[in-house]
């Protein structure tokens, strides 16, 4: 069964843990020993029965109610399986994030409706990153409605604000859905809410469900498969586009054509493998010794040493190098114009926690797509004096 990854994001304290826990509880996905370790810890921090701590690893989590690090925990939801990831909502943690929201394709917001908390300047990153990163479906949540008595007027307020900022960036209305919920009391979470009955739409989980039926990912032209490395005498890579098979293939950078002997896909002989397969592939001709980071190509592509992108930096930039399907290598990155925080002037430099649009000009020439073409191959991340600094998604 193939499962649907999940983005949880949104502010510190806003209920994504609880949000996790109440989810894993209400669809019987987490064992009866896990609950009543949570009911235990509960007991001994003298609070009230916490469903986040069912997740949380570490006791200075669960102590000072952050979540430290990625959190990831699988359901299982009518016809389909899908694994939540719980990414940190505070912006010394943002690289825990990105390595998180990164490999979803859809994205639930959970924002507060208790009066001041609601949409924060992190509220707002976060779902700017989600567009950069390509999330294209989006669940606003709507939490903690239990505390302002369930009021429709507090929903709609948050809703209006939020969709302006949706809007500003760039999401198409309908691709974002919104449900009021209060995660720790499960309304609207699995069941439909008598205390809201003004609200007539899907439940949490019947958004998520109907976003997975839809949101399928479509095939690029090409047959693609990144090399990744040697492994039993064979070279593994993953199947990034289109399929694998015995027939010749182009070796990108370089254009070297290798005929395809054999091919292994979990320890046994197939004759192709399809994409998002892992592969151990075999040829009559050596493959190179620097074969990390090349493509596999049925057809040419030009690879590129100049290309336009968007950046969003954590760190400020001191001799970077871009970290591009496992090499490394020194860049040049001109920032055209500051995109993150939204402004109605152009900017020409930048500071961390903004975005802009750059051009990024590598020591060498790299295989790349526009992320929004193949995200394998459209997404890099930057590294300054060793330390992660941000990353970005191609353009052209």
């Amino acid at each position: 069964m193939k499962i649907n990854k999940v983005t949880l994001l949104g502010h510190k304290d806003h209920g994504k843990s609880t949000l996790i826990g109440n989810l894993l509880i209400a669809t019987k996905s987490t064992s009866k020993e896990r609950i009543e370790e949570a009911e235990e810890i509960s007991r001994k921090l003298g609070k009230k029965f916490e469903p986040a701590f069912i997740l949380d690893s570490f006791y200075e989590e669960r102590k000072g109610g952050l979540t430290i690090d990625t959190t990831r925990a699988q359901i299982r939801y009518k016809d389909m399986a899908f694994e939540f990831i719980d990414v940190p909502g505070h912006s010394e943690l943002i690289q825990n994030m990105l390595s998180g929201a990164s490999y979803a394709n859809i994205a639930v917001l959970v924002i507060s409706a208790k009066i001041g908390e609601g949409i924060k300047k992190q509220t707002e990153r976060h779902l700017f990153i989600a567009r950069m990163l390509g999330i294209k479906h989006l669940i606003i949540a709507v939490n903690k409605m239990d505390i302002v008595n369930y009021k429709k007027e507090r929903f709609d307020e948050i809703k209006s604000e939020i969709s302006k900022f949706l809007s500003a960036i760039g999401y198409e209305e309908k691709n974002v859905s919104f449900v009021p919920i209060s995660a720790y009391t499960q309304e609207n979470i699995m069941k439909k809410s008598k205390k809201m009955d003004w609200y007539s739409g899907k439940t949490l989980l019947e958004h998520i469900y109907a976003a997975s039926k839809n949101g399928r990912k479509k095939d690029y032209g090409k047959s693609i498969a990144l090399m990744q490395g040697y492994l039993e005498n064979g070279v593994s890579c993953t199947v990034l586009s289109g399929k694998i098979s015995r027939n010749p293939f182009y070796l990108i950078p370089g254009y070297d054509k290798y005929g395809i002997s054999k091919i292994i896909v979990k320890g046994r002989s197939v004759k192709e493998a399809k994409t998002g397969v892992n592969a151990v592939i075999y040829s009559n001709k050596k493959f190179p010794a620097d074969i990390r980071g090349k493509i596999l190509c049925n057809e040419k592509i030009v690879p590129k040493k100049r290309f336009g992108a968007q950046v969003f930096l954590v760190n400020n930039l001191e001799n970077p190098t871009l970290r591009f399907n496992g090499n490394e290598i020194k860049c040049n990155i001109k920032i055209k114009k500051v995109i993150y925080p939204l402004r109605n002037k152009t900017i020409n430099s930048i500071k961390p926690l903004e975005a802009a649009e750059a051009e990024i000009t590598a020591d060498k020439a790299l295989v790349t797509l526009p992320f929004d073409t193949l995200k394998e191959l459209g997404r890099f991340t930057i590294y300054s004096g060793g330390k992660f600094s941000g990353f970005g998604t191609i353009k052209e």
